[in-house]
Formats: C-alpha cells, sequence, structure tokens
C-alpha cells in the first residue's frame, strides 16, 4: 500500500486511473513546503516530509502554473495565487500583454525512506475565459496545444491521458 499525501480527494480519483493497478490511499497530512521556483526541489522535500508524518511509502506531486504574461509566474506558487488573486486575475494580465501561453507542469515523487523516485512532465498551452465540464483548479481556464477545447472540458479521459499530471505520474509509475 502507497499513501497519497494530498488534501484534494480530486487528485486521488485521477491518481487511481492514472496509476491503475497500485494500491493507493489517500492521508490529507499538513505537510511543510519549502519556497522555491525549482519544482523538483519543492517535490522531493514534500516526499521526504510526507514519509516522516506517514511512516510508509508515499507518493506526492505538485503543480506549477507558468503564464507568460506574467514572466513564467505564478509557477510552483499557483495555489497560493489562486487563493489571494484567483485564476481570473491572470486572464486580466493576459488581456493585458495580449499573451495567453501557459505551460502546466507537474513533478511527482515516490519516497519509502531509501528510494526517492522523481519524475516531472510538461504540457504547454494558452488560457481562456472559465469554461465548464470536469476538473479542479485551473482545468476550466487552461486549453493544451493541439486541442480547442480546456482540460475541464475534454473530461477526465482525455485530460488524464495527455495531461502534465497523468504524464508525470505513468513516468513515475514506470520508474517504480
Amino acid at each position: 500500500m502507497i499513501t497519497l499525501v494530498t488534501s484534494n480527494a480530486e487528485k486521488l480519483k485521477e491518481l487511481r486511473t492514472i496509476m491503475s493497478g497500485v494500491e493507493l490511499e489517500m492521508r490529507s497530512i499538513d505537510t511543510p513546503e519549502i519556497q522555491s521556483m525549482d519544482l523538483e526541489e519543492i517535490v522531493r522535500a514534500k516526499a521526504r516530509s510526507a514519509f516522516e508524518a506517514v511512516g510508509g511509502p508515499v507518493i506526492v506531486e505538485d503543480v506549477s502554473f507558468e503564464v507568460a504574461a506574467v514572466g513564467g509566474m505564478p509557477g510552483p506558487f499557483i495555489k497560493w495565487w489562486n487563493k489571494a488573486a484567483g485564476y481570473e486575475s491572470l486572464l486580466v494580465l493576459c488581456r493585458h500583454t495580449d499573451d495567453w501561453r501557459a505551460t502546466a507542469r507537474c513533478g511527482s515523487a515516490y519516497f519509502d525512506g531509501t528510494r526517492l523516485e522523481y519524475a516531472e512532465a510538461a504540457v504547454h498551452g494558452r488560457l481562456t475565459e472559465k469554461s465548464g465540464g470536469e476538473g479542479f483548479g485551473f482545468d476550466f481556464y487552461f486549453i493544451p496545444d493541439g486541442y480547442d477545447q480546456t482540460f475541464a472540458e475534454l473530461g477526465n479521459e482525455i485530460k488524464n491521458r495527455i495531461s502534465h499530471r497523468g504524464r508525470s505520474l505513468r513516468t513515475l509509475r514506470e520508474k517504480l
């Protein structure tokens, strides 16, 4: 059994689909998160902290959402940005610069006290006005390159196949 350490139950649903065959349980543990623009550094530290709290094998992940109109920010601070200013504020900045490009990046890690495996994947795309559909976070605002719908509009099956999180976690599963 591997413990997914997250406070987001939607992530557990995604991970169970993406990592089929891996037995996962979820624990919501408030792990300290280092402040860094380096996603790998954040995720590796988070994995070690989560392992200490759980006392057994863990999987953690974190996301960086890089918006060209803001010089790559908010990056790994996207959760904080959303709470402080909301995703709509990013649209205002995109309108102002007429630059809608964005990159969604996910770093995921497994740690069992000895072995630490890290995987990362990115999806390039663009921001758009909020749309309906399935998902959470910026899924309602992000259109991946090669598509004309947001992650939310594409639905979970397609999203999990092409998303930053899906690709990162499949790479992590291969490493395990």
